[in-house]
Order: structure tokens, then C-alpha cells, then sequence
């Protein structure tokens, strides 16, 4: 790994295309830049190509699924452990909240969500919660994962006032294997 400092991006391009442009090790290699945004992405490789005249063999991850994917390997995990462990990912975790979210309402633990639901007929809050409390789980499995591998003990710690949480943490496991981010980590 290198790692190049500039205050502007156009002198960073400028430098990730002079090293993209040494030749590789084989016809397949590839490298990895790791961005910030899609835009970045799009706009290093534009720029690349201008400056080489073409830019192939360049993978734009964000950190995040740089890290998974490495901690995956790490792990040992094959490609349907790893494919598993992605499966978590916020986008991805929604409509399985969702459904966990709305199949039990009914029960103790989901008291705050059932009156924050009350007389919605259109389901827009459901989805609403449904989609933040994904990227809560995202966020926990990356910077609190002690926290759900406590969880999914049927410890409820950290969850006081909205014991919710854990139950649907619970539900999830249930529904789709433990195979998530925090539980490679823990094994790599």
C-alpha cells in the first residue's frame, strides 16, 4: 500500500496515473483504489483515462466494503461466507427489517415502534424505521461489534429504553445466518 499526500485532487490523479501505469504482474491483476464517494470513482477514472488514454483493471471501493471484503479473507471465509457477510449491508437489510419489524409488533419488546405506527395507513413510517434502523445495524456491525455479538447471545446490553433492538437483531439472525461482518471479524 502507498499512500500519497496532496492538498489538491488534481496532483493526486495525476500521481495514481503515473502508478497505474506501471505493468502489472499478469494480465488479469488488478489494482484497488479506495474513494469516498462514486462521483470520486467516476472522476479518477475519467481522469485516468485522459492521461493514459485508458483505464481498465481499477476497482473504486469504498473503505468500508475494502474492509469486509479483506476481513472476509482474513476470516478464511469462502465466496459464500463472504457473499453471506454481505447480505448485512444497509441497502440490503431493509425489507428484512421490515418484515421482522412487522411481524411482530405484537410483542413487548416492540411497544415504542407499535405506537409510533399507530393509525399509519400508508407505510411510509414502517419503511422509514425500517431503513434507519438498518443503517444502525450497519453502522453497530462496523464501529460496536461487540455490541450485536453480545446480542445475538440474547444479551440485550447497550439497548436500555429501546430493547427493540436487540430483539430484531435477534429476529434477523434468525431469518439470515450469522455469517455478518462483526462475527468475521472476530474470527479473522
Amino acid at each position: 500500500m502507498k499512500v500519497h499526500r496532496s492538498n489538491r485532487a488534481e496532483a493526486l490523479a495525476e500521481r495514481l496515473a503515473e502508478v497505474v501505469a506501471a505493468p502489472l504482474d499478469g494480465p488479469f491483476a488488478g489494482q484497488v483504489v479506495l474513494v469516498h464517494s462514486s462521483g470520486m470513482g467516476r472522476w479518477l477514472s475519467m481522469e485516468i483515462a485522459q492521461k493514459l488514454g485508458v483505464c481498465a483493471g481499477l476497482e473504486f471501493p469504498f473503505p468500508a466494503a475494502f474492509l469486509r471484503k479483506a476481513v472476509a479473507l482474513l476470516a478464511g471465509a469462502g465466496a459464500r461466507e463472504a457473499q453471506e457477510a454481505a447480505a448485512w449491508e444497509s441497502r440490503r437489510l431493509i425489507w428484512p427489517v421490515l418484515t421482522a419489524l412487522t411481524e411482530n409488533l405484537d410483542r413487548p419488546e416492540m411497544a415504542p415502534l407499535k405506537r409510533y405506527l399507530e393509525n399509519e395507513t400508508s407505510g411510509r413510517r414502517a419503511i422509514e424505521i425500517a431503513s434507519r434502523l438498518a443503517d444502525a445495524f450497519d453502522q453497530y456491525l462496523s464501529y460496536r461489534p461487540e455490541l450485536v455479538l453480545e446480542w445475538g447471545t440474547g444479551a440485550d446490553a447497550g439497548a436500555k429504553g429501546q430493547e427493540f433492538q436487540p430483539f430484531l437483531w435477534r429476529e434477523l439472525l434468525r431469518a439470515r445466518g450469522s455469517r455478518h461482518f462483526a462475527a468475521l471479524a472476530a474470527q479473522a
